[in-house]
């Protein structure tokens, strides 16, 4: 039986059979083993001498079995007990069997269950497997198809969506949700993956019945195979957004009540810029800042944003939110300007999920463009988690964002997922030393290694300078500075600050020690 495609199965009760000790004659089955006795008639199970049995048996006192056997008729494994049982001072043995195919195999679709799907995991792991794509397919609507034309109409789209994806890929499938598939396309190339890919998109436009929304990814090289699915998962969230706005009718499920707050607190300006002045180490003059959102309620109170980005980063929205941050952040700096002021150079934070934006390059100019703001005045920080996109895809997204003039950061350099590999993709602008490093760097000597390592490599990158976050302390000004850091960020400059104060402490203050200087 090819993996991944359910073959009949034997129902969901134990066959219960007595016979024989060595199983020449059977004097009793009950009503789920009569229903398969002519095909099978437990000879596979009950006529199987002892020392067959598996190395998972276990025996007893009372000579208890338990092993499992395929069988050729059924076509199926079978989870096997056996005892003995006397009667009327006779030895008899008592068979249970259990259809254990029933345990990794989805009951509505025949695809591969969660389960299943968690061991292949585990498989990957172990296999190191190096060059594979995912694909994760998720049914449009599913939830109100159901309420509205009811769940057999549901289950036989599910079933559908199941029979395309496995007559599409060699692969087995997986059912991981409710309204969701997943395949590891290990037997395929890269070019035949996209082929099949766009089929199935294709088939998504000209078929009724296939209405999915689909995300995948291929990767190459060591991987983090649980890394993988999530950004394969970002993928199929940002193509559903992608698709909403081709298409605003598409459904509600494209906007849900999540997004719908999320633009509205936008709308009502319910989200603030604070910002983080960055401090050159050798002048200890301003050399720039990081914009950081917050979040205001009606009452007034303000929220941090680990409360609120994590949500709209797993929803596939956070999008909206990083371009807004960024339209106000040149707002700021249209004003700024105006008024003569000079903040330097003003980062400000992309998720994973923006940078997979179709057309994100073509927002953000047009976004600048708005204000009359000079892209190069604009660090645009990723964090090293986009090195899970595809390489070609990812070096083509940083040239032509440096190509229209804005600066890119690569933020938290050293943390979990730190990858030096990345620095190969693209020429970073800026390098920005993980907190967990500066935090350790006096007291730990692996710590102020790896800083003075990645420091020292910096200055051999031309185009890139260096920003330490985090510090604290001036020990840890002093290690770092003498390690050749550019920029330092931390609260032992200052904290994030409303931009009324960064203004006044940082801008106008300047501004007029200035201007005494010229007087």
């Amino acid at each position: 039986m090819p993996e991944g495609k359910a073959s009949s199965k034997m129902t969901s009760g134990d066959v219960v059979c007595i016979s024989e000790w060595d199983g020449s004659e059977i004097y009793y089955l009950n009503q789920e083993g009569e229903k398969i006795e002519e095909r099978f008639r437990l000879t596979e199970m009950v006529s199987a001498p002892y020392q067959k049995n598996t190395k998972n048996e276990t025996t007893s006192a009372s000579e208890h079995y338990e092993f499992e056997i395929y069988s050729e008729s059924l076509g199926i494994p079978i989870a096997v007990q056996e005892m003995a049982i006397t009667l009327d001072g006779k030895k008899y043995r008592l068979t249970i069997a259990r259809d254990i195919s029933l345990q990794q195999y989805d009951d509505l679709t025949g695809t591969f269950n969660r389960k299943k799907y968690v061991q292949k995991i585990a498989e990957i792991k172990v296999s190191n497997e190096k060059n594979f794509g995912i694909l994760i397919v998720d049914i449009d609507n599913l939830r109100r198809i159901n309420r509205d034309f009811g769940r057999l109409w549901g289950d036989s789209m599910l079933k559908y969506t199941a029979n395309v994806l496995q007559n599409a890929f060699s692969d087995p499938v997986y059912r991981t949700g409710e309204d969701e598939f997943l395949v590891f396309a290990q037997s395929i190339t890269k070019e035949e993956f996209r082929e099949q890919e766009q089929r199935l998109l294709e088939q998504t436009v000209e078929d009724e019945q296939f209405q999915v929304s689909i995300g995948a990814t291929w990767h190459s090289g060591q991987v983090d195979i649980e890394e993988q699915i999530l950004n394969t998962g970002d993928r199929l969230r940002v193509n559903k957004l992608n698709a909403h706005k081709k298409n605003p009718g598409s459904g509600n499920k494209f906007r849900g009540k999540l997004t719908e707050k999320l633009l509205k607190d936008i709308a009502d300006d319910r989200f603030l810029v604070y910002l983080q002045p960055q401090i050159d180490l050798q002048t200890e003059k301003i050399g720039g800042a990081e914009a950081l959102v917050r979040y205001r309620t009606k009452e007034g109170k303000i929220v941090p944003p680990i409360d609120f980005v994590g949500k709209y980063e797993s929803e596939g929205i956070i999008n909206y939110m990083d371009l807004h941050m960024l339209e106000k952040v040149c707002k700021l700096l249209h004003k700024w300007q105006s008024q003569g002021l000079n903040p330097g150079n003003v980062s400000v934070n992309f998720s994973r999920v923006t940078m997979m934006v179709s057309g994100i390059v073509k927002q953000v100019c047009e976004i600048c463009n708005k204000y009359r703001i000079d892209p190069s005045l604009i660090t645009i920080e990723v964090t090293e988690s986009i090195g899970l996109l595809e390489r070609q895809e990812l070096r083509a997204l940083l040239e032509n964002l440096q190509r229209e003039g804005f600066r890119i950061s690569l933020d938290d350099f050293g943390s979990r997922y730190s990858d030096l590999a990345i620095l190969s993709i693209g020429n970073f602008n800026e390098i920005k030393l993980d907190k967990s490093l500066v935090d350790q760097i006096e007291s730990k000597s692996k710590a102020r290694t790896i800083a003075a390592y990645v420091l020292q490599m910096c200055m051999g990158l031309e185009t890139s300078h260096t920003v330490a976050e985090g510090i604290e302390n001036i020990s840890q000004k002093a290690i770092l500075k003498r390690f050749g850091c550019k920029l330092g960020q931390g609260y032992l400059f200052d904290r994030p600050l409303p931009v009324a104060e960064f203004e006044q402490k940082y801008l106008l203050s300047a501004k007029e020690e200035t201007h005494e200087c010229r007087e």
